[in-house]
Formats: structure tokens, sequence, C-alpha cells
């Protein structure tokens, strides 16, 4: 039977401190296994997942789609196969997006049609339009160009590969998988005189530990029998309790009835609640 919030938030108020860990563990978990069926749903190739949910959270809310329908423009394999140079992956991202034509004329902007111009018709690549995505009232540390730049840098790093992503469990982690600085091009021509962080920003990071890294090892953990579905189980529970709780509308909301989070199990598991439980 559902529940209100109201009714929601007064038994959670009666539970015991280890109920009450109980109870979050256990709706975590409901929600990692929701974010599992979404990544299965998925192409069916891993490495091709995880870029496409990379591209997916790293760009924010706006050009969510956009991202999605990038990552299959020009698939991951295709990609690796550029990732010998930066100009190489930067024209084969930049290009496809459509965004590299709304740019201005400039030594480093020639250079990159050029080598798209060549990509393009190696992989027979139709580009996406710029219109596609959202560039207007966007935070400029959120602008897809940079946002593009940063992922580019973060899978010339080498940082999304299974095994780096698997064995992530610390925010230090976090930290290092998505350090990779983009090119100071972008960070240059986005933020005008004053030039923007070339890096991932805390944030961000922790939204991708959320919704990118968490969900990842759980759904991999579980792929790959019972004999690993609960140690990678443990594992994404573990990283979720090492991140901050989010800050949205839903946990404003539990806060006004005197339950705030503590890390951001807590809030995957009052988020679950809020929306998948009523």
């Amino acid at each position: 039977m559902s529940c209100t919030m109201d009714e929601y938030g007064a038994m959670i108020m009666r539970l015991s401190d280890h109920e009450r860990e109980l109870l979050y563990r256990n709706l975590a978990i409901e929600r990692l296994e929701r974010k599992r069926g979404d990544i299965e749903a998925l192409d069916s190739d891993w490495p091709q997942r995880v870029y496409i949910l990379l591209m997916r959270y790293l760009v924010g809310a706006p050009n969510r789609e956009a991202a999605i329908s990038l990552a299959r423009t020009i698939p991951y394999n295709i990609v690796m196969r550029e990732c010998g140079t930066l100009k190489g992956v930067e024209a084969l991202v930049i290009g496809a997006s459509g965004l590299l034509e709304s740019l201005g004329d400039d030594d480093y902007t020639r250079m990159l049609r050029q080598e798209f111009a060549h990509l393009q018709a190696k992989y027979s690549i139709t580009p996406m339009r710029a219109t596609e995505w959202q560039t207007q009232r966007i935070y400029p540390n959120n602008h897809p160009l940079l946002r593009l730049a940063q992922a580019v840098s973060v899978i010339r790093s080498g940082a999304i590969s299974m095994s780096n992503i698997v064995a992530c469990g610390t925010t230090r982690d976090l930290q290092q998988m998505f350090g990779a600085p983009a090119s100071d091009y972008w960070t240059q021509l986005i933020g005008g005189n004053t030039p923007l962080a070339p890096r991932i920003g805390a944030m961000r990071r922790n939204i991708l530990g959320i919704n990118f890294v968490a969900p990842i090892i759980y759904a991999y953990g579980c792929s790959q029998g019972e004999q690993y579905k609960e140690t990678y189980s443990k594992r994404s529970l573990s990283l979720l309790t090492t991140l901050p709780a989010e800050d949205n509308r839903y946990m404003a909301e539990w806060a006004s009835r005197g339950i705030t989070p503590n890390n951001a199990l807590e809030s995957q598991a009052l988020l679950q609640l809020s929306t998948e439980s009523q």
C-alpha cells in the first residue's frame, strides 16, 4: 500500500538507527536495480554503454539527449581508433556534434575542420546539427563545448576502462578518474577574459559518482554472475556512502519533515522513496 511523504517521514523518524540503515540500504539497492535495467537497455557492448553514460551525465540535463545522440553518431570503438592524437579525437567529437561549424575561424578551428573532413569521409559520419544543443542560458562551466572537451580528455586518459571503474571506491578515486584537463583552447574560448577551470569540478564529479560510477559497478557485477554480484553490490553502496548527499527539491521536502540524509546512499534511498515507492 502506498503512503504519503508525511506518513513515510513519520515512519522513518520512529525507526532505530539500525532499522533506518537497513531501510536506506534496501531502497538504495532498489534504485540501483532500476538503473541497472536502464543500463542493460542501452547498447549491448559494455564499453559503449559506459561511453554513452559518461556523455549523458557529464554534459548536464539540458543537453542529455544530444549527448546520447552524439555517442551513437560516433560510437566508442571509432573514438578509440582516433585517440592517438588530441586533434584527431577533438575533431571527431566536436565535428560530429555539429558545434564545430558554429565556431569562428582561427588556426585551431581550421585545423579541426580539415581533420574532421577527413574523418567524416573515413567513417561516413552524418554530423548532428548545432541547433540540437542548448548553448543559451547555460553556465560557462557547463557549456557543451567545454564538457565535450573534458570528455575527450577523460576518454584519452584511459580513465573509463571497466577495470578503473570497478576499482573506484572513494572521492579521491573519482578525482583521479575525472582529473584529466580539457585543452586550454576550450577554457579560453568559453571563458573569454576569465578562463575556466579545465578539470571537471567537484560537484560534477560527485554527480558522476552517484549516477555513472556506482550504477555501472552494480550492473557490471550483476552481469558477471552470483559470485561477483554481492562483492560489486557492496562496493557500489560503499562508494555512495563516501559521497555527499544530493541537494535538490526532494531533499528539501524531506528536510521539512526533519529528515536529512548524511550521504549519497541515504539521499538516493530517499529519492527512491519519493519517486518510485509511493
